[in-house]
């Protein structure tokens, strides 16, 4: 049996006690070795440094195995979830319980008072760092500053064991007020050589005093449903654990470890197998040939032969329109291949933010970092196509006007991208999740993490290509409709406002993307690149491309349903938003990771203060506050709204732009199948505790 840990550890059951050495990366890039310590529970850990020498990090372990073992049964640890030592005031120990916790400040030590701002280095911290919210190494067991001993160790099991008002001293076995507590902790530093505390350790100190009585007086703001509140697993929303001053971690255990494992591995064959990915590889390109004619050529309708007489002359015509209108020329080329390089060279020179990742299991739960800069490449993409509209270099109307030709360059730019980041990743031997059929195989991929320096291909490709260009198609569209009719109707505006929407939500919390399945674990193949590169931007644009090519009469409403559609378009993208947001933000909480984005529009409500969540035994956390105490995917019926709103805007006279929402509730639906079979594979019980409290999966109180 062994602990809940991200680490290598060397069991000891017998013990009772289970020790290891680890490598801790904090949070300002120093690394340091740790002596760990768990109980047998798995619900406890503790870690001491190791610097130059080991002796009083090892005596520190002793102390504290040697006090353990005579305050408490080791298969007795409900009176505690969690020890955590930082060092933002001077040193400060938070003891966790289940029910309440308790602060006890240590004044003394070497990092005293808080930082203002980024890293800096305290002049009496010697080549250690200390960040806001964490000092690394100074505080922690130097070798030659003992001020941690037997006394302020005794201090702490007596909190665990009695109140948070009291404290025992090996001097003073009665107990104590925390403001003794605190005058001994200052008293022993003193007694090891450390000065008196300075004016901005009391300040600290009474800024900690602050935060616990707002933490002890906490009142949730927000209401759950089908909660039980007296459930040790879940936690947050005022209870014990919570987020708002804590960062527990992702910590996976033993067990989620070989689940983790399993579901790393090839197992099932996806999508009707290599017959079936064989199939939509080929079809799917003449699909989105079949939908544009029958748009731009035949009135929206939907055409076929007249008779089996007529199949092959149908097929002759249609191939006609793909010859004579949709053939790869050099404009097209150089448009879509102009915009890919300008994207890519955004990605790398365009100021950004660097996100951390969720670990990834197949690199041993490393976490990857992410360059976030998609808004800012959004905003010079929209000055630099103005300019070149503007000037008659490049005039935005010639997308829609050849839009066959720029489709079929996607296409080519789908299958070309495909192949070399399978035959690179083959050849590269960085192939990961292989089934053995080279069908399957590449339509799934076999990259996960591609990369060109420090640009990360996957996420590059999930926001600057697909959502740019598909923007980009629908101003393109309203600057056909004003240079035929002088004017823009309210329809394509709408069309120009939720692709806008659309993209700049993909920008502004494009720092959430790392934190999603899409990038932790589905691979880079021909399912995901083609998607991106052509199936996004030249079929979800359908309602567009037949307004282009149709009289506004065609799809006049009254001004109440214009109302009325711009309203719900709104409200979709906010939940969409807001509840992407609430979960990424969530599992960056849980990381230690978050920092607010001030990007325009922050929605309310997209950053859950205190969230209730259910911890599960395979480590990783379920949310259930905000959004996500309805539906188990708000984020996919928000999506799925706002897509039937996208063809709605054209009017009834066509079926095709409907074609968009028709779709993508199949790949919701088929998507949502996945997860959930997925999640009960991995959390078993867990999972079903989830679904128990989270009922409904899109339609609250329906599905």
């Amino acid at each position: 049996m062994c602990c809940r840990h991200s680490y290598d550890l060397a069991c000891r059951p017998e013990g009772g006690l289970i020790t290891t050495k680890r490598t801790y990366a904090s949070r300002a890039g120093t690394r340091g070795q740790y002596y760990c310590l768990a109980l047998d529970s798995e619900r406890f850990w503790y870690c001491l440094s190791l610097q130059s020498t080991s002796s009083i990090a090892e005596r520190h372990f002793m102390v504290l195995y040697g006090l353990f073992s005579q305050v408490f049964a080791f298969d007795d640890t409900s009176l505690f979830t969690a020890i955590e030592v930082s060092a933002a005031t001077a040193m400060k120990v938070q003891v966790r319980l289940a029910a309440e916790e308790v602060d006890l400040v240590l004044i003394g030590g070497q990092c005293h008072g808080r930082q203002s701002g980024s890293v800096a280095r305290p002049a009496d911290c010697g080549t250690s760092w200390c960040t806001p919210d964490w000092c690394h190494s100074c505080a922690s067991f130097p070798p030659d500053h003992d001020y941690l001993d037997t006394r302020i160790w005794i201090a702490i099991v007596a909190t665990l064991v009695n109140t948070r008002e009291t404290a025992l001293t090996m001097d003073s076995p009665g107990p104590r007020t925390r403001s003794a507590a605190k005058a001994a902790a200052a008293s022993n530093g003193k007694a090891n050589g450390t000065s008196a505390p300075s004016a901005a350790t009391k300040r600290a100190a009474v800024e900690d005093e602050k935060d616990f009585e707002e933490r002890k007086n906490y009142v949730p703001k927000h209401s759950y449903l089908h909660v039980d509140l007296n459930d040790e697993q879940i936690m947050g929303g005022g209870k014990q654990q919570t987020l708002v001053k804590y960062t527990p971690g992702i910590v996976i255990s033993e067990k989620g470890r070989e689940k983790d494992k399993k579901l790393d591995e090839h197992s099932d064959w996806e999508f009707g197998g290599p017959w079936g990915v064989t199939a939509m590889m080929t079809l799917f390109p003449l699909l989105m040939y079949y939908l544009w004619i029958c748009l731009w050529f035949y009135d929206g309708k939907i055409v076929v032969p007249n008779s089996i007489d007529d199949v092959w002359p149908f097929l002759q015509r249609m191939g006609a329109h793909v010859r004579d209108d949709a053939f790869p020329t050099k404009r097209a080329f150089a448009g879509y291949g102009g915009l890919m390089v300008f994207q890519f060279l955004l990605a790398v020179v365009m100021p950004g933010y660097m996100q951390e990742g969720l670990p990834v299991p197949s690199l041993g739960y490393k976490t990857l970092m992410y360059k976030c800069n998609a808004l800012s490449s959004f905003y010079a993409t929209l000055v630099t196509c103005a300019v070149l509209h503007l000037s008659g270099l490049y005039r935005l109307t010639t997308i829609i006007e050849h839009f066959g030709e720029y489709m079929t360059v996607s296409m080519i730019a789908g299958y070309a991208v495909s192949a070399a980041t399978y035959y690179h990743a083959v050849f590269t031997n960085t192939t990961h999740r292989m089934s053995g059929n080279f069908a399957y195989d590449f339509f799934m991929g076999a990259a996960l993490n591609p990369r060109i320096g420090s640009v990360d291909l996957k996420m590059w490709a999930e926001v600057r290509i697909p959502w740019v260009l598909l923007f980009l198609i629908s101003v393109s569209g309203a600057c056909k409709q004003y240079e035929v009719y002088g004017y823009v109707t309210p329809n394509m505006a709408f069309m120009v406002l939720a692709t806008g929407l659309y993209i700049n939500a993909c920008g502004k919390g494009e720092e959430c993307i790392p934190q999603t399945w899409d990038m932790f674990h589905e691979k880079w193949g021909f399912m995901v690149i083609f998607w991106n590169f052509a199936g996004v931007p030249f079929t979800y644009c359908y309602s567009i491309v037949y307004m282009a090519a149709h009289p506004p009469s065609y799809y006049k409403f009254s001004t109440p349903t214009y109302v009325f559609m711009f309203s719900l378009l709104i409200f979709a993208h906010y939940v969409f938003d807001s509840s992407m947001a609430q979960k990424s933000r969530f599992r960056m909480q849980l990381q230690g990771t978050f920092k607010p984005r001030w990007t325009f529009p922050q929605w309310p409500w997209s950053t859950l203060k205190d969230p209730r969540y259910l911890q599960t035994e395979h480590g990783n956390a379920l949310l259930i506050d905000g959004w996500w105490q309805f539906l188990r995917k708000p984020n996919y019926t928000a999506d799925w709204t706002q897509a039937f709103l996208w063809g709605a805007i054209a009017g009834t006279r066509s079926v095709i732009p409907y074609y968009y929402s028709v779709f993508f509730l199949a790949v919701l639906t088929h998507r949502c199948g996945r997860d959930f079979e997925r999640c009960g594979r991995k959390y078993g019980k867990d999972w079903d505790k989830y679904c128990s409290i989270v009922k409904y999966a899109f339609i609250p109180f329906v599905y």
